[in-house]
Formats: C-alpha cells, sequence, structure tokens
C-alpha cells in the first residue's frame, strides 16, 4: 500500500492533476482526488491539491474520506515543500511546524467552498458513524449496505455517484481475494444506491480480465493536450 501511495504521489507531482470530476457535462476547472489504498497489512488515506499531496497511514479502527481536504497535522508522508508553499502563498501563517495543517492550509476559501464542505462533511460522518457501528464485525454486507445508505441529505451516492466497489483483503497466502464490484447501473437502476454487486476473486499473479472486442471497436475519449500542472490549492475530492 505504502509504495502504491508513493506511485501515485509522484505521478501527481510530475503530471498535475486537471479535469471534472464530472465527465460529460463539459465543466472545466481542476479535479483534486483523494485516495484510499489498502493491502492486507496497512491502509492509508491519500489527499492531494494541485501537484501537493499529504499521506496518513491508518493504524487501527475505521476511517472515512468525502469530497474535501480532511487531513490535518499529522502526517506520515508528503510533498517535500507542503508547509513552506503555503506559507509563500500566505494560506498558512502559522510558525510551528508541528502544527501545519494540511486540510486548514490548502482548502479554497469562499462561501460556496464552505457549502460544499458541509455537503462532503455530512456524508463522511454518515459512513463513519455507521462503519463504528459495526467496528470490528464489519462484513462485506454491511459495506455493501453502507454504500446503499440514502438517509442523509446529501445521500452517499449524490445521487449521481455510477458505481461503487467492496473490497475484501485477505493476507498473501490466501488463494482467493473477493472483489464486488458495483457496476455501472442501468438507467433503471439509477445511482450505486440501487446498483447491484457483482462479486470477483483474483489470485495474487492473476491478471484482469480482457474485455471483448477489438481495440478498433471499443469508443475512445479524446485526450486532453496542452495540460499543465495546477499549484493551487483547492478542495479534495473523491
Amino acid at each position: 500500500a505504502k509504495e502504491a501511495v508513493e506511485t501515485i504521489a509522484a505521478l501527481t507531482e510530475t503530471y498535475g492533476q486537471f479535469g471534472s470530476g464530472l465527465p460529460g457535462q463539459r465543466l472545466e476547472g481542476a479535479y483534486d482526488n483523494s485516495y484510499l489504498v489498502a493491502d492486507p497489512r496497512e491502509a492509508w488515506i491519500l489527499e492531494t491539491a494541485g501537484i501537493r499531496w499529504a499521506a496518513k497511514r491508518i493504524e487501527g479502527g475505521t476511517a472515512s474520506i468525502s469530497n474535501t481536504l480532511s487531513l490535518g497535522g499529522s502526517l506520515d508522508l508528503s510533498s517535500a515543500d507542503l508547509a513552506a508553499h503555503a506559507r509563500e502563498k500566505g494560506w498558512w501563517k502559522g510558525s510551528s511546524e508541528a502544527a501545519f495543517s494540511f486540510e486548514q492550509a490548502y482548502s479554497a476559501e469562499g462561501r460556496d467552498q464552505e457549502i460544499a464542505r458541509g455537503r462532503a462533511q455530512v456524508r463522511a460522518n454518515c459512513s463513519l458513524g455507521l462503519l463504528r457501528e459495526k467496528s470490528g464485525s464489519i462484513d462485506e454486507s454491511w459495506m455493501k449496505r453502507i454504500a446503499r445508505d440514502r438517509s442523509t441529505d446529501p445521500s452517499l451516492d449524490l445521487d449521481a455517484t455510477a458505481s461503487s466497489c467492496v473490497a475484501s483483503l485477505f493476507p498473501p497466502t490466501a488463494a482467493d481475494s473477493p472483489f464486488s464490484g458495483g457496476a455501472r447501473p442501468s438507467p433503471q437502476a439509477g445511482f450505486s444506491s440501487r446498483s447491484l454487486f457483482m462479486e470477483r476473486s483474483f489470485r495474487p499473479s492473476s491478471r484482469p480480465p480482457e474485455r471483448r472486442g477489438s481495440a478498433s471497436s471499443r469508443r475512445r475519449r479524446p485526450r486532453p493536450t496542452g495540460i499543465r500542472p495546477i499549484p493551487t490549492g483547492g478542495s479534495s475530492a473523491t
């Protein structure tokens, strides 16, 4: 998991990020991603802002993220100039390096951003509460139950999320690792809270199944050109 975090971070620093979080709606702007990265031994939260990033190792219990930055000053890995860049831009005026908060320094300001962060926090609190409700006995069925939850406004899937997945990770000695994926819902299903989960099992040495049809027969989206890294702070999205 740590190696995956370092790989994603290196790609972010090298190439930056760009594009809307809602493809197909012709929205422009940067989309700063967050990641949950795990293997059978450990888990990490990785959050980004432009070409900079911060990561925290989760050593036990439960954790949840949403469409907002959440990592404060207790970081295990980060961009080398994370705090220095924030001070240079005037986003962070604290004098103590130990007190630096990635969330506070790199969250975008403004009324609209505050509303968006509040909505994201509602979702994060909901999923975290459901995780804690079954802490110590969480299974695949409960994770699917969380993905389908509609008890809050906004709901966990925002009435827009196209898919979700549940992955069960076992020790390397295990023959298979079940992976339950919520396939892209049909028009009748609408959202991930109403879709079906399809189970797949993968062995450590296995490769994903090949897609049917030739490459020329599949539609491809045009790749953007002239993209440059955006070294500005902003809200993180997952």
